[in-house]
Parts: C-alpha cells; sequence; structure tokens
C-alpha cells in the first residue's frame, strides 16, 4: 500500500495541495485527470521525489520516501523527457537497470522486439524522436521489477499500434503491481474505470464515470461557455 499523508506544496504564496492525503493499492490502474494546472504533475513529481515539498509524509508499506528502497520500489515516465542525449539506448537501459538492481532482462528483449527498437537500441539518444524517447523509457521502466509505475501522458504522441500494444501491456501488468497514470485522454478514461481520481483544488476526488468527469469539467471549465458561443453562431448563420 501507498500512504500519502498531509502532502503540501506551494510556490511562492500559491499552494498546489495543502494538507492532501490518499492511499493506493498495490495492484490495478488508478487514473487522475483534471483541468490543466490543476497539480496532476507536480503531484507524481512530489510522490516520485523529483521535487521538494513543505511538508508530508510518504510510505510504501513501511517504507519511508526518503529511502533507498522507496526509490527502487517506483518507476516514473515523465511527459517532459530527462534523458542523457550522450548514451545509447541500451546504455540508459543498463545504467538505470544498474541503480534498481533488480530488472527482468528477458521482459527488456521482448520489449525491444515488440516496440520495433531493435535498430535504435543502440543508436545515441540524441538522435531519436519523441516517440522513440517515449518508447525507451516504456520499455526500461516496464522492465524493472517495481511495485509502482508512474507516468505522465503515457501514449501521448505514440502511433495508434503502439498506443494499442501499451495498453495491452498494462493489462497484463496491472495484475501484478500498481499503475497511476496521469491523463487527458477519454479513451484511457473509458478503457480503466476501477480507480479514476480528480485533482481538484489540492484535494483527489474519486469519481464513477467518464460521465461525471465530463459534467465537472462543464461546471468547473470554461468549456461550457465556449459550447454556449458555437451554439449561439450555428444557430445565427
Amino acid at each position: 500500500m501507498l500512504n500519502i499523508n498531509g502532502l503540501t506544496k506551494k510556490y511562492g504564496d500559491t499552494y498546489i495541495f495543502n494538507d492532501l492525503s490518499t492511499s493506493f493499492t498495490d495492484t490495478g490502474v488508478t487514473l487522475i485527470v483534471g483541468l490543466n494546472g490543476s497539480g496532476k504533475t507536480t503531484f507524481l513529481n512530489a510522490v516520485n521525489r523529483m521535487i521538494e515539498v513543505e511538508k508530508g509524509n510518504i510510505f510504501i508499506d513501511d517504507i519511508n520516501s526518503q529511502s533507498v528502497e522507496y526509490k527502487r520500489a517506483i518507476t516514473y515516465i515523465p511527459s517532459d523527457f530527462y534523458l542523457p542525449d550522450y548514451m545509447t539506448g541500451r546504455e540508459f537501459c543498463n545504467f538505470t537497470f544498474s541503480v534498481y538492481k533488480t530488472f527482468n532482462y528477458s521482459m527488456f528483449n521482448l520489449l525491444i522486439h515488440l516496440y520495433d527498437f531493435e535498430d535504435s537500441i543502440d543508436r545515441l539518444i540524441e538522435s531519436y524522436s519523441f516517440g522513440m524517447k517515449k518508447k525507451l523509457q516504456i520499455i526500461t521502466s516496464f522492465s524493472l521489477y517495481v511495485k509502482y509505475i508512474f507516468a505522465d501522458e503515457l501514449i501521448s504522441g505514440l502511433d495508434l499500434e503502439t498506443q494499442l500494444l501499451t495498453n495491452t501491456i498494462i493489462d497484463f501488468l496491472k495484475n501484478e503491481r500498481k499503475i497511476i497514470l496521469v491523463t487527458h485522454s477519454l479513451d484511457a478514461m473509458n478503457r480503466y474505470t476501477d480507480d479514476i481520481r480528480i485533482l481538484d483544488s489540492g484535494e483527489l476526488k474519486t469519481v464513477s464515470s467518464r460521465s461525471e468527469i465530463e459534467e465537472y469539467i462543464l461546471k468547473t471549465g470554461v468549456i461550457d461557455d465556449k459550447i454556449t458561443t458555437i451554439q449561439e453562431y450555428f444557430h445565427d448563420c
């Protein structure tokens, strides 16, 4: 179980979240959604200890987030890449595996094949396209023996075939580990319905369906006014 207690983060005088507490089970898929600027990426960065927070405790079972054991129990695929351009894809993977200590090399080789990466794995990362960098991070993270996989817009920038492949792999991985996805994809909200949470005003609120999310967006965002404007425009034409 991943437990987060009293997590507080602010920039200047603005609180992104204040005293946020929540928990995640060890398996399955959780979607985190919300309007732009609601703090979804900041939340992932905080849980993955990529940024400092004002206060709060994070544990996996009895493992504190400040420990090496915690860092080896999680992996994070961010929306912005932090990849060393001077390394080849294989060198990056091997470096990551050396940090985590435990990894599935047969899975690694399988994913290289499934993602059509045989001709790319030994090239310099600086030559990679956006989609190739995303594939490299997916291959690396899915090959690790970790309890929790975090990802920010995981399938963004991937072609349709690769999106389908990735979703299929997740359908198997979710039975043995937890996958927490920040997403704007309505398709993802239709596919993974067991645990969807909206980050709103610094709180993670559980919702039951995509329709509830759409209702929230209409009430909270500015899209309702825009839809009205469109309706009025075409009505007058």
